[in-house]
């Protein structure tokens, strides 16, 4: 990982996504959906021009299987990001769970409904 560089996955859908890492640089973990990952990525990573709500993960060195985001059970439109504060190496364990949402879409996909 580079200073203020990032990473980003896409989070699968009909998944809860559990974010697991080690790291000897803080990192911050965001959950955004692809319109709000174009914002960040226009500004060249400046959080403050990403508009509407996220989730996110405060910046830590150590994210043990931190269950965090279930958005994804009904909403293929979700990416999350590893933006690291510094250079460093960071070693991630991502896994996932299948669990497809009950009663129809989540999240950002339920504007749409």
């Amino acid at each position: 990982m580079t200073a203020n560089g990032w990473r980003e996955g896409s989070v699968p859908d009909t998944f809860d996504y559990y974010v697991s890492f080690t790291s000897n640089v803080s990192v911050t973990v965001y959950f955004f959906t692809m319109g709000q990952f174009v914002q960040y990525s226009v500004c060249n990573g400046d959080i403050r021009c990403v508009s509407g709500s996220y989730d996110s993960i405060p910046a830590t060195k150590n994210a043990q299987k931190y269950t965090l985001f279930t958005l994804g059970e009904g909403c293929a439109d979700y990416l999350a990001l590893y933006v690291s504060s510094g250079n460093g190496i960071m070693q991630p364990d991502v896994g996932v769970t299948p669990n497809p949402a009950r009663t129809g879409p989540t999240g950002y996909c339920l504007q749409g409904s």
